[in-house]
């Protein structure tokens, strides 16, 4: 074996950092560092004011949205190991956004709903990105924004990553949940903590009953 590394190097693929395509390259960095970059102007402007993260953010939009959850779906949801779905679920309970209680049809569920607090946090944080992205948008004709909208779908598909239907793209929303989103495509989102845990207990009792026919 030779006493040189640079020597023993010489074959490897990556030997010359210039190789490869320059074009696809630079996009991919700039396609990471823009999600970055954004992400963190949304945290620093939106969120970290009211006292929550991204995660945060996305949790308590979909407890809003679509109801209460087991912490297990609301990891799978949120694209989280439930570890870290428990741990997140035990800030925003602290803060008073969510509650952990047995569920009413399934005492044997510990259900996670969102509290009136935590709607109006939602709401508030939703407000804000809502203002953050028509701001940096706005840098973009309306034609250059769908165009750019269209090219971001192909580059994800080409990652492996793809919206299944339009309707799924607030969240990554599996299969399992595409009913809910069409139900509340048709319905208003409810507005208060109850109103949220009734609508759950609604579909959880419907769905117990079509299987039993």
């Amino acid at each position: 074996m030779s006493t040189n590394y640079r020597e023993d190097m010489t074959d490897l693929p990556c030997n010359d950092l210039r190789a490869g395509d320059p074009v696809a390259r630079i996009l991919g960095v700039t396609v990471v560092r823009a999600g970055r970059a954004a992400l963190q102007r949304v945290e620093a402007e939106a969120l970290r004011p009211l006292g929550i993260s991204y995660s945060g953010y996305q949790a308590l939009m979909l407890l809003w949205s679509l109801g209460p959850h087991e912490p297990w779906e609301l990891a799978r949801l949120l694209g989280v190991s439930v570890p870290s779905a428990t741990s997140l679920i035990n800030t925003l309970e602290r803060q008073g956004h969510v509650t952990r209680e047995r569920s009413t049809v399934d005492g044997r569920l510990v259900i996670v709903s969102i509290t009136d607090s935590g709607i109006e946090t939602a709401c508030r944080a939703q407000s804000g990105v809502r203002r953050l992205e028509a701001t940096v948008a706005s840098a973009l004709s309306r034609e250059e924004q769908k165009a750019m909208q269209g090219y971001l779908d192909r580059y994800l598909a080409a990652i492996g990553q793809q919206w299944a239907e339009k309707s799924q793209r607030p969240f990554n929303a599996t299969p399992e949940v595409r009913e809910r989103y069409r139900v509340l495509a048709e319905a208003k989102a409810p507005r208060t903590a109850k109103e949220a845990a009734l609508l759950w207990d609604e579909r959880t009792n419907a769905r117990r009953s079509a299987r039993r026919r």
